[in-house]
């Protein structure tokens, strides 16, 4: 199955994937085992990590999705669902906790990219690309259920 996968990848994609797993198995996976025990620690300050977002800032995935213009990391168009999900099963492997933050602000950067008024890119993208421990997030109710009661 690994074979038909990496042929489906662009050789720019095989690049990335190289770059995050070689992130994750130099920074990721001793961070976490290290301090395994941070899970239960419900203090803001120690969770997520500062010195793992910033590892995954400085190789770029942190910007996917953040218009080349205000400084984030170009993806094509035409393979950005599957770089977006390439790059979070490649962040799991070492912390999903990690790649649940990384997938939250490429989601919102996608709806400010695409839906949002210019002032408002030019307001949180600069933010985002500034700022390695600057996280976006949303929140959802569900309407008859229990999370709006």
């Amino acid at each position: 199955m690994q074979d038909v996968i990496d042929r489906a990848l662009t050789d720019e994609q095989r690049m990335m994937r190289n770059t995050i797993r070689a992130f994750v198995d130099r920074e990721v996976t001793p961070f976490i085992r290290k301090n395994w025990q941070l899970e239960w620690d419900m203090k803001p300050e120690n969770r997520p990590s500062r010195e793992l977002l910033e590892g995954a800032h400085k190789i770029g995935v942190r910007t996917l999705g953040i218009p080349e213009e205000f400084g984030g990391t170009p993806v094509e168009p035409e393979t950005e669902v599957q770089t977006f999900a390439m790059v979070a099963e490649e962040i799991s492997r070492g912390d999903s906790g990690l790649a649940d933050k990384l997938v939250q602000i490429w989601k919102i950067s996608k709806l400010l990219q695409n839906i949002a008024p210019r002032h408002l890119q030019e307001r949180w993208f600069p933010r985002i690309v500034e700022d390695p421990g600057f996280l976006l997030a949303h929140c959802l109710t569900e309407p008859r259920g229990a999370s709006d009661r």
